[in-house]
């Protein structure tokens, strides 16, 4: 039989054992090559860094086969000659640190930036991903009750850490931060990457707003509004409340980070004070603190609402009213936001109403006002605490587009209390037998209109009737101690003013006040027809070379009879 093959000569085969081996060390060489190494470079005198070394430490140990973790405090970089070559302190932590060989004459290979301000998890998982490792940090979710992430407004050093964003007058006094209209305070809340229900627990006063949102410009979500809760009492309230929400829903949203932002809401008046605000963990089925607040909200509007004395048990008004009417057997009303009346739609109160206003609101009529009472009921417009002349906006009545405003409005035998005005822009309606009484100004008539005013009574008021390039008559009425009975800015170019047959006695200021134009020459004020008792006291107009030209004749020598109101 043939043989196939030869057998290999000794030499030969002797080489290929050695291959063999060879390749074999080699093969075993490679694999007990040590796994790169890699350092965190943390400063452990930081709260955010230490935790990031617990957290890196637990997302680091399932590869423990792939890379060699180590965790090196910053402080301590200085002794360690490959780190000394390079410089690196406490300013550099966090950084990640690849190595290339070993120590003591290991090179960096690659430096992994880490942010100082980042919460552990962001950091842990940007480490991760610039290895190529799978997985994630790894943290038990906080037990139920832990304050896992808290701001208290004393100006510390745990606010400076969480303030972000400091918007508009403002002030920080006595472990409070006062918020003026228009400002806004923003703070940085971090949060544990298993937290999945918490609330979100607050101790604020006056008029605020709180919002989240995941970023410092927003888009925000309002969660907190005590103008909401409180229908507007919320500035009477002189004790700081807790407000308790549920963030469950906000938290799917929002992970690693929310940012928070309380600002004044409600009025342009409105301030708001901040003492503290924290998120609370919740376990599985443990309930959320927000019931109990709804309750304790109810409880303090009933406390603040019996305090306010005759409004304790008002109806509420406010809002955009549709062809409403204000009966006498709800009142009295407690207003406590705007009263918005739209064009074509109709608010009419029937007589013996009173309203009483909860804070600096008003009454804003683009459609039409119908309150008429009568001399034994009364229509009665006034502030529920009374304090100033301007406790709430008034009325103002605004046209639609070019049509005049309150064509079909009307006030009769009405009763206006410490309200800042009643603005009246291209009135076309009437007003009659109305009592305007320590108002700051008690009527303004605006840009033209052809409103009827008569037989109306202007007391104690800082100027009775001011005319701003307003129309229309104004007959048998009477003021009596006003500051200034009626200024005139600018009387209308094409539409004189009517003003015959009035009272004007007791101003304790001037009579009347009919400053000059800056820039060009007003015409001659014209009153002709009307009583003026202050002419002996030598108070009847301004004088000064910035008075203008008033023409008074022929005067009257005594009241109008049936002049005022009547009641």
């Amino acid at each position: 039989m043939r043989r196939l093959s030869t057998p290999l000569p000794f030499g030969s085969l002797a080489r290929l054992l050695s291959a063999l081996l060879l390749i074999g060390s080699l093969i075993g060489v490679a694999a007990a090559a040590p796994p790169p190494s890699v350092v965190l470079l943390y400063d452990g005198r930081e709260p955010e860094q230490a935790a990031l070394e617990a957290a890196a430490a637990l997302a680091f140990a399932p590869h423990a086969a792939a890379v060699d973790f180590r965790t090196m405090h910053a402080g301590r970089s200085e002794t360690v000659p490959f780190l000394r070559r390079h410089d690196l302190t406490r300013k550099h932590a966090p950084l990640l640190l690849v190595l290339s060989g070993s120590e003591p004459d290991a090179r960096i290979a690659r430096r992994i930036a880490l942010q100082a301000d980042a919460a552990p998890e962001e950091n842990v998982r940007r480490m991760l991903a610039a290895l190529r490792l799978k997985g994630g940090p790894s943290r038990p979710a906080p037990a139920p009750g832990t304050v896992v992430a808290a701001v208290t407004a004393d100006g510390g050093e745990e606010e400076r850490k969480s303030l972000v964003v400091l918007a508009g007058p403002q002030r920080q006094a006595d472990g409070l931060r006062y918020l003026e209209p228009g400002s806004a305070v923003v703070y940085r809340l971090r949060l544990p990457e298993k937290l999945r229900t918490a609330d979100l627990r607050g101790e604020l006063g006056g008029s605020y707003a709180v919002e989240v949102g995941g970023s410092p410009e927003g888009p925000w979500k309002r969660l907190i509004d005590s103008s909401a809760y409180f229908s507007g009492l919320a500035a009477t309230l002189s004790a700081r409340t807790r407000p308790v929400i549920d963030l469950t829903t906000t938290l799917r949203d929002l992970a690693g980070a929310l940012y928070v932002r309380v600002l004044p809401s409600g009025s342009v008046r409105d301030r708001a004070v901040l003492a503290r605000l924290e998120v609370t963990a919740l376990g599985p089925g443990v309930p959320s603190g927000e019931t109990e607040w709804l309750l304790e909200v109810e409880r303090l509007r009933k406390e603040r609402l019996a305090a306010l004395g005759p409004a304790g048990a008002a109806t509420p008004l406010g809002g955009v009213q549709d062809n409403r009417t204000l009966t006498a057997a709800r009142s009295p009303y407690l207003m406590t936001a705007d009263v918005t009346v739209p064009w074509r739609k109709t608010l009419t109160i029937e007589p013996g109403v009173t309203i009483w206003v909860a804070g600096p609101f008003g009454f804003r009529i683009q459609g039409d006002l119908v309150a008429r009472g009568t001399a034994e009921r009364p229509i009665t417009f006034a502030p529920a605490q009374p304090r100033h002349p301007d406790d709430w906006r008034g009325i103002e009545f605004f046209p639609f587009v070019e049509q005049p405003s309150g064509q079909h409005s009307a006030l009769e035998y009405c009763r206006v209390t410490q309200a800042a005005r009643v603005t009246l822009n291209r009135f076309a309606g009437m007003i009659s037998r109305c009592r305007f009484e320590g108002c700051l100004d008690g009527v303004v008539l605006k840009d033209g209109g052809a409103g009827r005013l008569h037989h109306n009574r202007f007391t104690d008021c800082r100027v009775g009737l001011a005319i701003e390039r307003g129309a229309g008559e104004v007959t048998a009425s009477e003021w009596v101690r006003c500051h200034v009975a009626l200024r005139v800015t600018e009387p209308h170019p094409e539409q004189p003013l009517r003003f015959e047959e009035n009272s004007v006695v007791g101003s304790r200021v001037a009579a009347v006040d009919y400053p000059r134009h800056p820039s060009r020459q007003l015409p001659p004020l014209l009153l002709p027809n009307n009583y003026w008792g202050d002419a002996a006291a030598g108070r009847k107009v301004s004088d000064g070379p910035l008075a203008a030209e008033v023409r008074f004749e022929p005067l009257r020598a005594a009241p109008p009879a049936g002049a005022g109101p009547g009641w």
